[in-house]
């Protein structure tokens, strides 16, 4: 089962760039884990950062490491 984490309508911008913008949608990372695979939908999103993909992998990481699941795409 996939769920969509819609970017734009969870953090309510157009541009991600910094860490801070990733942790404001790590809740909505976390609520879909318990769906199985997670999609990060870009739609309205004009521009994403390095530092927020790499904040993004890294909450990737926790919620794996906290639900046991062996892979999130």
């Amino acid at each position: 089962m996939m769920t969509t984490v819609n970017l734009s309508i969870q953090s309510g911008k157009t541009v991600l760039i910094t860490r801070p913008a990733a942790r404001v949608v790590a809740p909505a990372m976390q609520a879909a884990a318990g769906g199985g695979e997670i999609t990060l939908n870009t739609d309205g999103i004009l521009r994403i950062g390095v530092s927020f993909f790499d904040e993004a992998l890294l909450i990737f990481n926790e919620i794996i490491e906290e639900t046991g699941k062996k892979s999130c795409n």
